[in-house]
């Protein structure tokens, strides 16, 4: 069964607020409504329906004598019903309902975690394993990203593409970010493309090292997927990669861009603080779409240092007046600071 999801943005999506126990997400809620609307995060949540259970969900959390089975049944029936909360209202009851789906699948992995591993690494099922590779992300702990590394390389694609997810859940900052990178290549399935994308922009939002691979993620900004564009570029601004910005305004100010596409390339200029963004930041202020705005807007306000409104006027008369003096870029002010050593 897939639980791929992928609709139009619309108001009630966008500002969508998406932090989970025990994982920081972006400081934008516009992370989560490119997650929800760009392909959700499961690309198969299993290979067939979830059977029937006849265990109560306590005793497979907590019982050591429920088979393995019957535990990755349960696994993968909060897992479609996680992936489906991520694309639904984001009003209260939602939100806590996704909280209490997250601690039960951690507890669950947590309680379980060496036969979930063993079965992951050598069990024959491919529903299993693939449940199984989204699933132990959850726990949080590191002993999980190792069984989520040798994933990636399992013979079913299914398999892979959960084991980014995990990864993206799990999001270690001592992951090999450069074997995640690797699945970003046109020659691996979209959903490989976009779930790496996902993987990405959660760990260089954790704090991950990527410098090897800003270029596969500048790269990205031109693929044909508008998830893979709009991820790459959140995980290029978490990066503050300088050398990206002429691309990511070209996202910005291409009218062809789709609004989370543009939004994210707006919310990375911000980040990486180019002041040359700031004539495309400010056009931007005049965007048909809410979240293009949003993000303009925030971007102006980190690289002015101020917030003069939602209107075009002041931020262009701010524009005028920084001409004569232009203010320095983040790669300018790391050369002067050297030089002043």
């Amino acid at each position: 069964m897939r639980c791929v999801h992928s609709k139009a943005a619309s108001p009630d999506t966008v500002g969508f607020s998406c932090t989970l126990p025990g994982h920081r997400v972006n400081q934008t809620p516009l992370i989560c409504a490119a997650v929800a609307l760009f392909g959700a995060l499961l690309p198969a949540c299993s290979s067939n329906k979830p059977q029937p259970e006849k265990y109560s969900a306590e005793a497979i959390a907590t019982d050591p004598d429920v088979p393995i089975g019957s535990v990755v049944n349960r696994l993968d029936t909060l897992l479609l019903q996680w992936n489906q909360a991520l694309v639904g209202r984001p009003d209260t009851r939602n939100l806590s309902f996704r909280h209490n789906l997250v601690l039960e699948i951690a507890k669950i992995t947590k309680q379980r975690f060496e036969e979930l591993k063993l079965e992951l690494e050598s069990g024959a099922a491919v529903r299993n394993r693939a449940v199984i590779a989204a699933a132990i992300g959850f726990t949080k702990e590191p002993t999980a990203l190792n069984p989520l590394i040798s994933a990636l390389n399992d013979p079913d694609p299914l398999v892979r593409e959960n084991a980014l997810i995990g990864i993206a859940q799990l999001a270690d900052i001592n992951t090999p970010v450069d074997l995640v990178a690797d699945r970003l290549r046109p020659e691996e399935s979209v959903q490989s493309q976009v779930n790496a994308g996902v993987a990405l922009m959660r760990l260089a939002d954790a704090g991950a090292k990527m410098d090897p691979i800003l270029p596969n993620l500048r790269l990205a900004l031109r693929n044909p997927n508008d998830a893979v564009k709009t991820h790459a570029a959140y995980a290029l601004g978490s990066a503050k990669d300088t050398h990206a910005a002429l691309e990511l305004m070209g996202l910005v100010k291409n009218p062809g861009s789709r609004a989370l596409v543009a939004a994210a390339a707006a919310n990375a200029l911000g980040k990486i603080g180019e002041p040359a963004a700031a004539p495309v930041l400010i056009e931007a202020l005049g965007s048909p779409e809410m979240a293009v705005r949003e993000e303009a807007r925030r971007a102006l306000k980190r690289i002015a240092g101020d917030d003069l409104g939602a209107e075009a006027g002041p931020w262009r008369r701010w524009l005028q007046r920084s001409e004569s003096r232009p203010p320095e870029s983040p790669a300018s002010r790391a050369a002067g600071d050297t030089s002043a050593r």
